[in-house]
């Protein structure tokens, strides 16, 4: 139990999408951390679900926005930047730490401007990045009927957009490599043939 002595202030929900929770915690929430998949679309939905349950000038911390530039493999998954830096507000990175060199520190903080509503186009636009996953199908029915109790039509209609296109792309990629894993078995199979 994570500060047992702390138990009676605070609720663990788990299993699923934040949205799932969110009636439950209730509106003016002042501090929000998010720390999940690095991965696109992860933060950005996460983000898209708490944003209407946020109070005024909310503190939002993100970890791990640096998290792209410490690994070859890790180079997609720079949703958490991405969200950081799209976020309006009065932004703070700490000081260069252990580990990290100037510009790479791997947290960041930011006090959100007042009425937010007039950013929500950006937020939604940071789902036009393509998607390291697709989530399943029943988790972003959860998310959309989410969004679609909290933001403006245009904005849900943009997300199917959005989502349809994010699919399309998963497909030729599926198909592009099976293409090259065959073109490679092939070559397997032949190199094998010649050297019998």
């Amino acid at each position: 139990m994570l500060v047992p002595h702390l138990r009676d202030y605070y609720q663990v929900y788990k299993g699923g999408y934040c949205a799932k929770y969110l009636e439950n915690v209730g509106d003016s929430i002042d501090l929000c951390i998010i720390d999940t998949v690095h991965a696109q679309p992860g933060e950005g939905l996460d983000f898209l679900m708490v944003l209407p349950y946020l109070s005024e000038n909310a503190t939002i911390i993100l970890h791990d926005i640096a998290y792209h530039t410490m690994d070859f493999d890790n180079r997609h998954h720079n949703i958490c930047a991405l969200l950081f830096l799209s976020l309006f507000g009065k932004k703070t990175i700490p000081q260069p730490y252990d580990n990290y060199g100037t510009a790479f520190q791997n947290i960041g903080a930011c006090v959100l401007d007042s009425d937010q509503s007039r950013f929500y186009e950006y937020y939604f636009r940071i789902l036009h990045f393509p998607w390291v996953y697709m989530p399943p199908k029943k988790d972003m029915l959860v998310f959309k009927n989410h969004i679609a109790k909290h933001y403006p039509q245009d904005l849900i209609e943009a997300f199917d957009n959005m989502e349809t296109l994010q699919s399309q792309w998963f497909n030729l990629e599926s198909i592009a490599k099976m293409s090259k894993w065959k073109k490679f078995r092939r070559r397997v199979k032949a190199y094998f043939k010649r050297t019998r």
